[in-house]
């Protein structure tokens, strides 16, 4: 006895159990009534059990062929959706890709990033901005690949590529660029990240560490209006070169000072499930971080230096 069963046969024996004449099945198939005996007695024999009583009337299903019936449909309707889902591979190696990146990272490497996955996947979807679910939804799967300075190192089975490390720097009004923060601190308002971000523990830490307090604090999570508050002499920040440069700010009307040692820093990684992307990932990650190497080179010397890329 065979160890496994023919799909067409399957499919015609569906076809008889419908009719349950050999003559109905015979004109369905498009074959003789003799030609419909064999496929029965075939797939009987194959099987090793009897599939019709055969009747006056015609063919009558036993157990067994109600069982390899009811099995039969969804085993044959599998290979229908199998082969549907298949057809979604032709021609690439990912039929669907979603991406998070931090919203300083994708100013940056979107259209390399872009560049390097139109080959390989077909429906590409990129997220970024603010967003305090990313890591939530990573972990859930519903974010395929993440670009973001979270490592997620509890979480195992991830390829981890670290794109880069930044220290932060300080972005003053050009009219007080000689000034140091200490006299930032005294005369403006310190515009500070979004109250729990990580950004916003980490340059807490290093102005307490400083000794640097702020006569004011404006808090604003996003990074061109906080900008425009420096260019227009109405405050200052701490930020790091990526999200700095991502604004695009006047070099005219801002100035960059670098941070006391030892200086708060942020390293950005692409996480992705180890082993499930084939070499996607590396090939993402190296994508993106020659996109910012490239970026970084009409950057001032300030912020160039204070980014690592190797």
């Amino acid at each position: 006895m065979p160890d496994h069963l023919d799909l067409r046969l399957l499919n015609q024996f569906l076809t008889v159990s419908r009719g349950l004449t050999m003559a109905a099945a015979a004109r369905e198939l498009g074959c003789s009534v003799p030609a419909v005996s064999q496929i029965v007695q075939r797939l009987e024999r194959d099987a090793g059990v009897t599939l019709f009583e055969r009747t006056a009337r015609g063919l009558r299903l036993t157990p067994a062929g109600g069982l390899l019936r009811d099995r039969a449909q969804a085993l044959l309707q599998a290979e229908v959706d199998l082969l549907h889902d298949l057809a979604a591979y032709r021609g690439r190696l990912l039929p669907r890709l979603r991406v998070y990146m931090a919203d300083s990272v994708a100013r940056h490497i979107t259209p390399a990033v872009v560049s390097a996955l139109r080959p390989l996947v077909g429906d590409l979807d990129l997220r970024s901005g603010h967003s305090s679910t990313y890591v939530q939804d990573f972990v859930a799967g519903r974010v395929d690949m993440l670009i973001c300075s979270e490592p997620i190192e509890e979480v195992p089975h991830l390829d981890r590529f670290r794109l880069c490390t930044e220290e932060l720097v300080a972005a003053v009004p050009v009219a007080g660029g000689k000034l140091g923060l200490a006299a930032q601190a005294r005369e403006l308002p310190f515009i500070r990240p979004a109250t729990g971000s990580r950004m916003e523990r980490s340059v807490q830490d290093y102005l307490a560490r400083e000794g640097l307090s702020p006569r004011q604090s404006i808090e604003c999570d996003s990074i061109a209006p906080t900008l425009e508050l420096v260019e227009a002499g109405l405050g200052w920040t701490i930020s790091t070169p990526l999200y700095l440069a991502s604004a695009k700010p006047d070099p005219g009307r801002i100035a960059y000072q670098g941070l006391a040692p030892p200086r708060p820093v942020r390293a950005l990684f692409l996480l992705a499930s180890a082993g499930r992307w084939l070499d996607v990932p590396a090939t993402l990650a190296g994508s993106s971080r020659a996109a910012m190497q490239d970026a970084a080179r009409t950057w001032p010397r300030l912020l160039q230096e204070a980014v690592d890329f190797t």
